[in-house]
């Protein structure tokens, strides 16, 4: 099946699934029912979980599985779970609005007063030619590294390039149907792996975690929480990241390495680490900056060495992904092993 096949077929089954979605939550009043949410979402999670394999051919067409696994399987999945539980954005949004919510990776501005995406569609649609040039140049600029450690640190900001491209063409799509907030914010100038995750990171990914995982356990119906639920809110959030991040690898490679679910649950047990001590250690101005910002690469850094490149890497997934954008294919499938 061609690549754009995948994606109209991938896209009709979106639809058809969202507006069962949509059917469930006005007909059967899903939103005062969690229970009955939660089973009316499971043939959901499961069709969209075989979507990548109906639409697209692992082997050949890597980069596209990836995408739909990502868009479909997981985070419209999860956001088709936020509308059931009636935990989504923009509770009066349009029928319209949630739709394209709920088939787009795009983060809904659900508060006025953060600042909105203010670039136009065709900006948007500039600003994905501009990166897509720019991975170009990078991954070609790869051959020229001799150390795997830089190599790894270029990869980080390829994946950067790669996503943020992808939502700016969704967001030049739904630019005009809603407000938006921005989807990566200079992540690699984060003083804290709260800031990281929270509000600079594909935060689109965040948001419907938060929507899904962490309202369920600290609901907005309630107004104050013990400490403990809502670190272990923290957690949970991060653990299921973890399982759907390592179960892509799984999809992939057809075998559980555990890396990718370490990665994102210690990187929730380091925010909750991190929370206690900024509750108990205060640091204020340039001093505050400078060791929040060190604190933070020096751990993504570290445990993106040992978790998350390790895997790919060893699947030989960096080599079919760069290899779409090189000049020099055979050299970089042996230089990323």
């Amino acid at each position: 099946m061609l690549v754009v096949q995948g994606i109209a077929l991938s896209f009709l089954i979106e639809v058809i699934t969202s507006l069962y979605v949509l059917y469930c939550m006005k007909k059967w009043k899903t939103t005062k029912y969690k229970s009955f949410a939660l089973l009316c979402w499971i043939p959901c999670f499961i069709l969209f979980l075989i979507v990548p394999d109906l639409c697209f051919n692992k082997e050949d067409q890597i980069v596209a599985y990836i995408f739909c696994y990502a868009v479909v399987s997981w985070w419209s999945s999860f956001k088709a779970l936020a509308v059931l539980l009636g935990q989504q954005p923009l509770q009066n949004a349009s029928t319209l609005s949630l739709l394209l919510w709920i088939w787009f990776p795009l983060t809904m501005n659900d508060r006025s007063d953060q600042e909105k995406v203010s670039e136009t569609s065709p900006q948007l649609l500039l600003r994905f030619v501009l990166k897509l040039v720019l991975v170009w140049g990078l991954v070609n600029f790869l051959v020229f590294i001799p150390s795997a450690f830089v190599c790894h640190v270029i990869y980080a900001f390829l994946l950067y390039l790669f996503c943020s491209l992808l939502l700016d063409l969704c967001a030049a799509i739904c630019k005009p149907w809603f407000p938006l907030d921005i989807h990566f914010d200079k992540p690699f100038l984060s003083n804290s792996l709260s800031d990281f995750w929270s509000k600079r990171w594909n935060v689109q990914a965040a948001k419907t975690l938060y929507y899904t995982v962490y309202l369920s356990i600290c609901p907005n119906t309630q107004r104050y929480y013990p400490q403990w639920r809502k670190l272990a809110a923290v957690i949970c959030t991060f653990v299921v990241s973890g399982i759907m991040h390592e179960l892509l690898l799984f999809r992939i490679n057809g075998k559980v390495t555990g890396h990718w679910f370490i990665f994102f649950t210690l990187h929730g047990v380091l925010l909750v680490i991190e929370k206690m001590g900024s509750k108990r250690f205060h640091y204020s101005g340039t001093l505050s900056f400078v060791l929040g910002r060190i604190w933070c690469l020096c751990l993504l850094i570290i445990t993106s060495e040992y978790f998350f490149w390790r895997p790919i890497l060893d699947s030989g997934l960096v080599a079919k992904a760069v290899s779409l954008f090189s000049i020099d294919e055979n050299y970089l499938e042996r230089y990323v092993k």
